[in-house]
């Protein structure tokens, strides 16, 4: 069974533009209870922001509060709906990141965690660099082929 990205990804969605003070979006997501945001920049995500990234920025800033432009790096890295979740784990595990924007022609749908990548039922961690893929057979679960999904 193939599982891919849309299966398992989150689409409450909270975007910021990359300008926006750092206090402001970690207001925002207080407020509506969103842990993390797409920064925006020019035509494209920039990265993502998370809650307590944001609160740690806020305290750390003496009177004038950094932008999200300023504190997310321009990683421009995404994954399509349709993509399998052994390519948005690779990415993941690659570049060190624990969630990925989830775009559709450049605009952002959703957000996939590791942990909904985990959770997943096609999915099995077996260590950090090596995943069991499932295969539904009626009235079980089986594993199969183990996966080697190291960091090259």
């Amino acid at each position: 069974m193939r599982c891919f990205v849309r299966d398992v990804m989150s689409t409450a969605l909270l975007c910021l533009p990359d300008g926006t003070p750092v206090t402001e979006a970690a207001d925002v997501m207080r407020r509506t209870g969103v842990r993390s945001t797409v920064v925006i920049g020019p035509g494209r995500p920039a990265g993502i922001l998370t809650y307590p990234e944001a609160l740690r920025r806020v305290s750390a800033a003496d009177g004038h509060p950094p932008t999200l432009r300023e504190i997310v790096p321009d990683g421009s890295m995404a994954v399509h709906p349709d993509d399998l979740i052994l390519t948005a784990f690779e990415m993941m595990r690659s570049h060190g990141l624990d969630r990925l924007p989830v775009c559709r022609g450049g605009v952002p749908v959703g957000i996939v965690t590791l942990h909904q990548v985990k959770l997943s039922s096609a999915v099995r961690v077996v260590s950090p660099w090596r995943i069991h893929l499932r295969r539904r057979v009626p009235g079980r679960d089986v594993d199969h082929r183990v996966t080697d999904a190291r960091v090259r």
